[in-house]
């Protein structure tokens, strides 16, 4: 491990290292809608994107397959923490999101 850096920076900067990402191509049958958190409730923008994506009414089952058919990067990732759950990040116009196998799932 390098000097300074922490175990929870250590995962993360070896997940970051871009050279080992190959170039794939993402074709996704949904859009992931945009809102503005300031105008948009969480309630409404849950109804908006069930709407939008025609998911049926109840719990949601399979969340990780509706966001990857919408476009979606998930990654799984043992941050070597458990203070953190997972993060998102847009790069371009893809949304991205690591989730820490370190954690139980809900």
């Amino acid at each position: 491990m390098e000097t300074g850096t922490t175990p929870s920076h250590h995962g993360l900067n070896r997940l970051f290292n871009y050279d080992s990402f190959e170039e794939v191509s993402l074709r996704s049958t949904n859009i992931i809608p945009t809102f503005d958190p300031e105008e948009t409730p969480p309630a409404a923008a849950a109804l908006i994107t069930r709407a939008q994506w025609r998911m049926p009414i109840g719990p949601v089952m399979h969340l990780m397959r509706w966001l990857e058919a919408a476009g979606c990067v998930v990654i799984e990732e043992d941050f070597e923490t458990t203070r953190v759950d997972g993060l998102s990040q847009w790069i371009g116009d893809h949304p991205v999101i690591l989730i820490n196998s370190r954690l139980l799932a809900d």
